[in-house]
């Protein structure tokens, strides 16, 4: 028999214990439902330009599709009936052409006249919807960069000066967002030269004047280091060149989200926190704007967490916010997520040779990611190389799931980087 006053004790702790899970998947529910509406906020189509080259002589004609996507699945619109497009002149950013197209199913193919007055140079064009657009803002996110020339054999005569490749900017990305004193950390960083563009990499990073480790560059001037900071002590960054460049402000106290492991099947975060109490926590998974998945629990010094990626509906940046106890933001993580579900497209051209005008029969296949038969709306742009234009090497992949993401991308949507809070 139990005891009336262990009974008792019993029932009280089962009564407090119960009352945290009520309140923690309360305010589990108070975070989604306000994640969500601010979601419902951002435009809901995304549109995405192919022309069918990348540089243009006057007098002739640039053709175009638009597919007009649904910003949170990619999958094509329904909404918008009408398309509006125009050509832009840099850096007058006055527009030289404009108009408006049907939208059938969400496709919309066209020609623009390339005006024989238009003087040679850069050009931007420019498309929207009623639903592609912030309310609150003018900006469009559909952009193409062309070129205009008055003849394309003139190009090949153009003399390019030398060009500047030295390190003019060494950027420094805390994994989370901040470095906390005694967390282990990583430190992501990108070298690009005056014009914004990559450059390979390789340094050294000190602690108060003494060598602490190496690094170099992985991919386009993009690498990765490992130390665990220490508040009160002086860090900096040294290249070859002499140039120096400090580290962000260490912060005595805090919270971190790092990326432990992953699988096909799952994502491994751990958030290490500096204290002596535990505290609740909570992580959210979202894909472009959508909650696909969230946790939540108490953290002292560190706690793992598992998130399933069956819960993410396609691929992209998936962002994932770790809160307090009072939701507020405090520490963020990017990662691409399912990378693999894509379309497979292979081209296979009925010889190798043609002649001038000679009729060219191409055999396109399509397939998933599992290798088996897609229905696909395909876009082909066949033109000579000397046509291409490197100011805009986009795709449909990369503008869906990358440019668009950092050019959508607001603070009130996720991490903030003024909250600093423990």
């Amino acid at each position: 028999m139990i005891p009336r006053s262990l009974n008792t004790m019993i029932i009280s702790c089962l009564a407090v214990f119960c009352q945290a899970v009520w309140a923690q998947d309360a305010a589990m529910d108070t975070l989604v439902a306000r994640l969500s509406s601010l979601a419902a906020r951002r435009p809901p189509e995304m549109i995405y330009l192919q022309t069918s080259k990348g540089i243009y002589e006057t007098g002739e004609d640039l053709w175009f599709k638009a597919y007009v996507l649904d910003a949170q699945t990619h999958e094509l619109s329904g909404q918008s009936q009408i398309l509006y497009l125009q050509m832009v002149s840099e850096p007058e950013s006055k527009a030289v052409w404009q108009e408006i197209y049907p939208v059938e199913d969400g496709i919309v193919s066209g020609h623009v006249f390339v005006q024989d007055t238009l003087p040679d140079g850069d050009y931007f064009l420019e498309a929207c919807t009623q639903y592609s657009l912030y309310a609150d803002s003018a900006e469009l996110s559909s952009v193409r960069k062309i070129r205009i020339v008055q003849k394309i054999g003139d190009r090949n005569e153009e003399t390019v000066s030398a060009v500047d490749s030295s390190i003019r900017r060494f950027e420094t990305f805390p994994e989370s967002g901040y470095l906390i004193d005694g967390i282990p950390s990583r430190l992501a960083f990108r070298a690009t030269d005056g014009r914004g563009y990559p450059v390979d990499v390789t340094g050294a990073l000190y602690r108060d004047g003494e060598l602490l480790s190496a690094f170099q560059s992985a991919h386009a001037g993009m690498g990765m280091m490992e130390f665990t900071p220490e508040s009160g002590r002086t860090y900096q960054i040294r290249l070859p060149d002499g140039q120096t460049f400090p580290l962000p402000d260490i912060l005595p106290h805090g919270m971190t989200l790092r990326l432990s492991g992953r699988d096909s099947s799952f994502m491994e975060f751990e958030a290490l926190r500096t204290g002596e109490l535990p505290v609740p926590f909570y992580l959210v998974g979202q894909l472009r704007g959508m909650v696909c998945c969230a946790a939540g629990g108490m953290v002292k010094d560190s706690r793992k967490i598992r998130l399933p990626l069956d819960e993410f509906p396609g691929q992209g940046i998936a962002v994932f916010t770790l809160y307090d106890e009072n939701l507020l933001p405090v520490a963020e993580r990017l990662a691409y997520v399912h990378p693999e579900r894509k379309l497979h497209i292979s081209a296979v051209t009925d010889k190798r040779n043609y002649l001038t005008r000679e009729k060219v029969t191409v055999k396109i296949h399509a397939t998933d990611e599992h290798g088996r038969p897609a229905i696909a709306n395909l876009g082909v742009s066949v033109h000579d190389p000397l046509y291409d234009n490197p100011d805009d090497p986009s795709d449909i992949l990369t503008h869906a799931c990358l440019s668009r993401f950092f050019l959508l991308f607001r603070p009130e949507y996720g991490f903030h980087r003024t909250d600093r809070r423990n």
